[in-house]
């Protein structure tokens, strides 16, 4: 790969959205959820269809820490391991100047990584990030219902399950985990659509706020009802509702389109 592109993928591979005030509303009720989550949990899986505010919701929760972090956006390479460890170490290295796994990269470069020999890559990792990182690191991985079927997703839930980890893990996903043995195992938490599904006040405050869009509360509570919460739905009303603000059809279309 030529070396622009590569330093593109670069800066693609490892950035985290930006919350912004002006364009997104904080949801406290989330973040202290999240906070919460973390004090008895190493990791947190969240969850949720396309356009529910997963990304978002993450990116809020990074401003109001002080933790290093690496966010690492999941795509269709990953699904090779080989790929995805090399871009993964690549990610830690850029965090952390003082990271490296030269074991790790030994073995890739020898051919000796495969299925059997996860574990022993999984805790050599771990090893470097522990060196590099004493306070431990937070990896958000964004979009690992990409990964379904693969062994990559094997070794990031052999990393998210290390025992004695310092670490901690925030697991985005489109698709349920469940099937990939994210589930049931000390040490994680989910959340799901409906809690990130917008309450009535904070689709209150969503249109006062952000949209600039005043709505009495009987069309508030019909909004929650008929896009549960939805924020894209919510997003796609505000438009019809500046047009027609008596109309009731548009409903139906921004219901229809989140089934």
């Amino acid at each position: 790969m030529p070396a622009t592109l590569q330093n593109q993928r670069s800066e693609t591979k490892y950035s985290s959205p930006v919350f912004r005030t002006e364009v997104h509303l904080d949801r406290p009720r989330l973040t202290k959820y999240l906070n919460e989550a973390f004090a008895g949990f190493s990791s947190v899986v969240i969850e949720a269809q396309a356009g529910q505010g997963k990304s978002i919701l993450a990116a809020q929760y990074l401003k109001d820490i002080e933790q290093p972090f690496l966010w690492y956006n999941i795509d269709e390479t990953d699904r090779d391991l080989i790929t995805f460890l090399l871009s993964f170490i690549t990610g830690l290295k850029s965090v952390g100047s003082t990271f490296s796994a030269p074991l790790v990269e030994k073995k890739i470069a020898g051919g000796e990584v495969f299925q059997e020999t996860l574990p022993e890559v999984v805790n050599l990792i771990h090893r470097g990030v522990e060196a590099a990182f004493q306070d431990g690191l937070l990896i958000i991985f964004d979009d690992l219902h990409l990964l379904e079927n693969t062994a990559t997703l094997d070794c990031i839930r052999a990393l998210v399950q290390w025992p004695g980890s310092s670490n901690r893990f925030l697991l985005l996903s489109r698709s349920s985990l469940r099937q990939a043995g994210f589930y049931g195992v000390t040490g994680s938490h989910r959340l799901t659509n409906s809690d990130l599904a917008f309450q009535p006040e904070e689709i209150a405050e969503l249109y006062c706020s952000l949209l600039e869009l005043a709505l009495p509360v009987d069309q508030i509570a019909e909004l929650h009802t008929l896009t549960d919460g939805w924020v894209m739905g919510l997003v796609m009303a505000q438009h019809v509702l500046r047009q027609r603000p008596q109309a009731d059809f548009y409903f139906q279309g921004v219901n229809s389109q989140k089934n």
